[in-house]
């Protein structure tokens, strides 16, 4: 019988020690569906998760504009990421200006799938 990658994940995650870095995965991309919810597609091109270790989640703001757009929304942020992952996983949320978008590909939003007949 055939399993989701969906419930092996976790726990291979958990054995092989890499849990940390799938939750950090998983808050970041979380984050930017609350921030296509809370600002539209546009809070994608100026702001972007910039990382989380140990419960402290921290969100990269190109400028003041929007660092401040962020900062009147934490509450609500910080609210819809210890709902879907429980108060204890994310404790803390900050905000930083960034020079510039991160060019890692690992932060950047993933292409839309492609359904196939």
């Amino acid at each position: 019988m055939w399993k989701s990658l969906q419930d092996i994940l976790p726990k291979a995650a958990g054995k092989y020690n890499f849990a940390g870095t799938l939750k950090a995965i998983e808050v970041c991309q979380e984050y930017r569906n609350i921030a296509k919810e809370i600002f539209t597609e546009e809070a994608l091109k100026s702001t972007f998760p910039k990382s989380f270790k140990e419960g402290s989640f921290t969100i990269g703001a190109l400028n003041s504009a929007w660092a401040n757009k962020i900062q009147m929304n934490k509450h609500r942020i910080h609210q819809s990421l210890q709902k879907k992952f429980g108060e204890k996983a994310v404790h803390t949320v900050k905000i930083e200006i960034a020079e510039k978008l991160p060019t890692d590909a690992a932060l950047q939003e993933p292409p839309a799938s492609q359904e196939t007949a």
